[in-house]
């Protein structure tokens, strides 16, 4: 993305990369398994549709925290929806939960789950798996064990009503505790309704970053509703999610959308190259959080937070209709004087590699052009990275 140092072109290799490795790494590890030669038998005829299955985040999360038997689980069920995994049933062993969200499935039973191509048993009781994909209905008895918890959002990004994110409750913000997914006592339609708006906001004033999220972001997953805080994250071992609060504001959801995507962006990046030789050594003040951060987390907040200044800047210069534009001026201000702290640290202090020297070349230029607009900048805290 042009405004995040990430070229928007650039992003299919890095994923394409990205699933190698998590194929590799599979491969290295249960390279005996059934499941797992079935998905190198797909990559080799299929790699596209190989590389989506371990790409899909509730996978990927799953083999990079070594939950490996509920990653080959998951597997499973998007290979024998394809019909690629065989006729011979076979149990998955300890196994109570399936989920596909690209099928928007998840399959729950009480004792057992038995799998085979285009069929599963559900504690005992067979089901063809296309019928439960396309009606729920036709499960009869069994309904209640089958649920559609990934409704879409846009193109292919779903809301995510179920998270299988082992890392979930771990938190290094002081001021949270956990990412529970949580409706926050609102319907999935109010939650629906906020995040469409937000990234009708995106498409109309960061077209090229709604493009990429059409490329690469997979799901949303709430965590709770305030009318008074916003608050979101994401993780490395996670890409493709982001976990987000419902805040009243669209263009709030819009920003935590752009922010918390932007990290999506860099985390993946990190996976492939090294950003700063010394991200990790020492702890510096961070500009948008409370507690000392390594040079790495600050530099993932200037990723994130320069775009939004730009998602601001734009809006801001066509005042559109409904938008409270006073808020967003403040808000403006509030970001550029962040990230000019932000830049000044990394660039006084960081040792960044090849990729990290593109990335804050790109993030200064865009600095550059927002610091022009202020002659004073007078940070004020509103926001939770």
């Amino acid at each position: 993305m042009p405004d995040g140092g990430v070229a928007s072109e650039a992003l299919g290799l890095l994923r394409r990369a990205y699933a190698q490795r998590l194929l590799r790494s599979l491969h290295a590890s249960s390279g005996r398994s059934v499941i797992v030669r079935a998905l190198v038998s797909l990559s080799q005829s299929e790699p596209d549709a190989a590389r989506a299955i371990v790409l899909e985040p509730t996978i990927a999360v799953l083999l990079e925290t070594g939950s490996l038997r509920d990653a080959l689980a998951a597997i499973a069920l998007e290979l024998a929806l394809r019909g690629r995994l065989g006729s011979e049933r076979r149990e998955l062993t300890s196994v109570r939960r399936l989920f596909s969200v690209e099928s928007n499935l998840c399959i729950d039973a009480e004792r057992s789950i038995t799998i085979a191509d285009g069929l599963v048993a559900i504690d005992g009781s067979d089901h063809g798996l296309p019928s439960l994909v396309a009606d729920s209905s036709e499960v009869g008895s069994d309904t209640s064990r089958v649920s559609r918890p990934f409704p879409t959002l846009v193109g292919r990004i779903r809301f995510a009503g179920v998270d299988p994110n082992p890392l979930a409750h771990d938190e290094t913000h002081p001021e949270k505790d956990g990412n529970a997914l949580s409706l926050g006592g609102r319907s999935d339609a109010d939650w629906l309704v906020a995040l469409r708006r937000a990234f009708e906001l995106i498409e109309t004033y960061l077209p090229a970053v709604a493009s990429e999220m059409r490329e690469m972001l997979r799901l949303v997953i709430p965590v709770g509703a305030s009318d008074e805080r916003h608050l979101s994250a994401s993780y490395r071992e996670y890409v493709g999610a982001v976990y987000l609060s419902l805040h009243r504001d669209p263009v709030t959801m819009a920003e935590a959308l752009i922010h918390e995507f932007q990290h999506n962006k860099l985390n993946l990046v990190s996976w492939h190259y090294p950003i700063l030789e010394n991200g990790y050594d020492f702890l510096y003040k961070s500009p948008v959080r409370p507690d000392p951060r390594p040079l790495m987390g600050i530099l993932l907040a200037a990723h994130a937070f320069v775009p939004v200044a730009e998602f601001h800047r734009r809006v801001l210069d066509a005042a559109p209709e409904g938008i409270d534009l006073l808020g967003v001026e403040k808000r403006l201000t509030d970001v550029v004087a962040r990230n000019e702290e932000a830049l000044a640290v990394v660039s006084a202090h960081g040792k960044p590699a090849s990729a990290g020297q593109l990335v804050l070349d790109r993030l200064t230029a865009i600095h550059a052009a927002h610091r022009a607009r202020f002659t004073a900048l007078v940070p004020n805290v509103s926001h939770v990275a």
